[in-house]
């Protein structure tokens, strides 16, 4: 399953990068307190049902007209205007509506709150459209860190400012992998590999007696 919890922020100075800052919750509905997930994002209950916390991702736009996701806000705008994403997609408002910039796009500024900001730093009205995806292990990964939904009817609704979350302009997201861990899982599974092999060739060896020596009597 893949893991979106946040990777670390770096700064890069360019106005059309963008980075989620988020920590989205959700409420047990037995006890009215808030799941404790994990740092994967994620929580057991006694059931041993998971509950897994929602993400946020940009929302674009694919040259078939189909929303897709991405945490890659690396975003470039066209001669034309359009804001696009790294792999050329559309980037999308709250409305679903294509975000086309007017102006000199060296004064683009957005909030914290995703909304575009005009020359004399007034909102504008068009606001980034950041999705909360509320099952993210839902999500199927088509390359260049673009998903889509495996259910077009799942539950994905755009941020707004009563959520814990931001957006950092001028910020890249980095990878969420953590070289320890993986390290350490590496290692486990190397170690489940040698002694599956052990185990291979220890029947592989019976088999060779009972072959050459019980075969004979």
């Amino acid at each position: 399953i893949s893991l979106y919890t946040e990777g670390a922020l770096r700064e890069s100075g360019k106005n059309t990068d963008f980075a989620l800052v988020s920590s989205f919750t959700v409420q047990n509905p037995a006890t009215g307190q808030d799941y404790p997930f994990d740092a994967s994002g994620r929580y057991v209950d006694e059931n041993g049902e998971v509950i897994y916390r929602p993400e946020g991702f940009f929302t674009v736009q694919d040259e078939n007209g189909d929303t897709r996701y991405t945490r890659n806000g690396s975003f470039r705008v066209s001669p034309e205007g359009n804001l696009l994403s790294e792999s050329g997609y559309q980037v999308l408002d709250n409305n679903n509506r294509p975000i086309i910039l007017t102006g000199s796009a060296s004064d683009f500024t957005v909030n914290e709150q995703g909304e575009i900001m005009d020359a004399a730093g007034n909102g504008t009205g068009i606001i980034l459209g950041v999705s909360i995806v509320s099952q993210p292990h839902g999500l199927i990964r088509e390359g260049n860190g673009v998903f889509r939904m495996s259910d077009p009817d799942g539950e994905v609704r755009f941020m707004t400012p009563a959520d814990n979350g931001v957006v950092r302009q001028g910020f890249i997201e980095g990878s969420n992998v953590d070289p320890t861990q993986s390290m350490v899982e590496l290692t486990a599974a190397l170690r489940a590999y040698e002694t599956n092999q052990k185990i291979v060739q220890y029947y592989d060896r019976t088999l060779e007696k009972a072959v050459n020596e019980i075969g004979r009597v």
